[in-house]
């Protein structure tokens, strides 16, 4: 009775592995190549039954938007084939890409299968950056620089025609190397306008290229104020009932003396020590929490009135945790 019973599953298994859909594939991956940026391009993968009985295929599930499907037909008999297209749109993509579409059927040994596909996205010219910043520039400095790459994406040079930028105080120079530019910005600090601390301008860039034939680009700035504290914010952490006190300087970058004419405090418990209504070009102030401050959390500020005529005024903040 053992044996027969042995024969018997044995039969079983043996019919279920030759009567079952089988999906298989000519390959699963495909390589588009060099495709330029917003076109698209499209791959047939063949998938063909294997199996002795009907394949299903149920649902095909791309990794992103970027790719659409089509399948002629979802139910393919013993033997017969069909085509899954991909369809891949690079818009707003660039460089190497590599996506997947994953083919759920009722194989039940391989019932999820992934095809993969790649492109390398390249457009006639890729620039390195799209934004420039500039940080903390001083006003008594001559230059700051940069650069920005201007990479051909085929074997033909990229080409420069005209470089537009409407303010005196940046400028940019191009030169060639191999088949790329090379965009190098300066900005000098001694030419920004002198009330403005911080700004964003535009610099065009017109070439021969017919698919990009004008770049633009950010450049965005700040500079150094004319009168620094040493100290932006003082923060005191402790029990309530004790004074704290905190030195700070104020200092004027381009070394010209100022006076500090008046100090504006949001709270009485946050003060200043007298400080000297003369010409400097450094200042030292104590700025003092009083011993009679409550306890809870101080959020505060002084307003320090100056004399320059670039920088009317500057503050420091003050946060205090009493206890």
């Amino acid at each position: 009775m053992h044996i027969v019973y042995v024969t018997f599953v044995m039969s079983c298994i043996c019919m279920a592995q030759t009567s079952a859909p089988i999906i298989s594939f000519e390959k699963t991956h495909h390589d588009f190549g060099k495709v330029s940026p917003g076109t698209k391009v499209a791959h047939k993968f063949n998938v063909t039954n294997e199996g002795n009985v009907p394949l299903q295929i149920k649902e095909i599930i791309p990794s992103c938007g970027c790719t659409i499907t089509k399948l002629p037909k979802w139910k393919l008999e013993p033997g017969e084939n069909t085509f899954i297209e991909v369809i891949f749109n690079s818009s707003g993509m660039l460089g190497n890409i590599r996506k997947s579409i994953t083919v759920i059927s009722d194989d039940l040994v391989n019932p999820k299968v992934e095809l993969t596909f790649g492109a390398g996205v390249v457009q006639e010219i890729m620039p390195s950056k799209s934004v420039v910043i500039f940080n903390e520039i001083s006003r008594y400095a001559s230059a700051s620089s940069a650069t920005i790459r201007l990479e051909s994406g085929t074997e033909f040079p990229v080409e420069v025609t005209e470089i537009l930028i409407p303010v005196p105080y940046i400028t940019c120079e191009a030169h060639n190397e191999e088949n790329d530019v090379i965009l190098d910005l300066s900005l000098n600090g001694q030419l920004v306008p002198k009330h403005s601390i911080r700004g964003r301008d535009t610099l065009v860039v017109h070439t021969t290229s017919k698919e990009v034939p004008t770049l633009q680009f950010v450049i965005g700035w700040d500079v150094i104020p004319e009168i620094t504290a040493s100290k932006k914010r003082v923060i005191w952490d402790g029990t309530a009932g004790t004074e704290r006190r905190t030195a700070i300087t104020l200092v004027h970058s381009g070394g010209k003396p100022f006076k500090i004419l008046d100090i504006i405090s949001t709270s009485a418990f946050v003060q200043v020590s007298d400080f000297l209504k003369t010409s400097a070009v450094e200042h030292t102030l104590d700025v003092i929490m009083v011993e009679n401050a409550k306890s809870g959390m101080y959020r505060e500020r002084l307003t320090v009135i100056l004399d320059d005529p670039e920088q009317g005024e500057l503050d420091v903040e003050v946060i205090a945790v009493l206890r």
